[in-house]
């Protein structure tokens, strides 16, 4: 069984109306080509990469990095990585976001897990609820990493804060 795994770091519209079916459509630019990409989102690539002659491309666009990359030697995007750079809002955004997600009970709960950045201590395998109420009670969330991941479909969500950054990975199996 092979694992794609598609980085997705949310979408600007996703800012804008805080929607998580916006993340939902993310992966619609998987196995398509580079130039859709780019002339659906509006992107201007600042850098073109190849290693062993596969391609990664990066964008910017006012605060969200974008990295879309060929996996297979196929010529399509198979990983598109979006990050939302440091941002105070980065805590409650992932909050509404997950919030959406685990009422939709289409998706299923997969696992959490926190850990205190710079420190070899993690909380791992607590559930939706747990996770809530260890965050709200933490008092400065600045200083945790954390993740949390769902199943819809073949498709894998894991919604993440690092270092104030939001980050959004989707994994589909095959």
């Amino acid at each position: 069984m092979k694992t794609i795994f598609i980085a997705a770091f949310l979408f600007p519209l996703f800012f804008y109306t805080q929607d998580y079916k916006t993340v939902l459509d993310a992966s619609k630019f998987i196995g398509k080509s580079f130039n859709d990409f780019e002339s659906n989102l509006a992107l201007t690539s600042q850098n073109v990469d190849s290693k062993f002659g596969l391609e990664k491309r990066v964008y910017k666009k006012n605060s969200i990095i974008y990295s879309a990359e060929e996996v297979k030697n196929n010529e399509v995007i198979d990983r598109i990585n979006i990050v939302k750079m440091k941002d105070p809002k980065s805590h409650q955004l992932w909050y509404d976001l997950v919030e959406s997600i685990n009422a939709d009970h289409n998706f299923k709960f997969i696992k959490a897990i926190i850990a205190k950045n710079n420190v070899n201590v993690s909380k791992k395998e607590l559930s939706y609820s747990e996770m809530i109420s260890f965050l709200r009670s933490a008092g400065n969330t600045d200083v945790l990493s954390y993740l949390i991941d769902y199943k819809l479909g073949d498709t894998y969500y894991t919604f993440a804060v690092i270092d104030n950054s939001l980050f959004i990975t989707l994994g589909i199996s095959e």
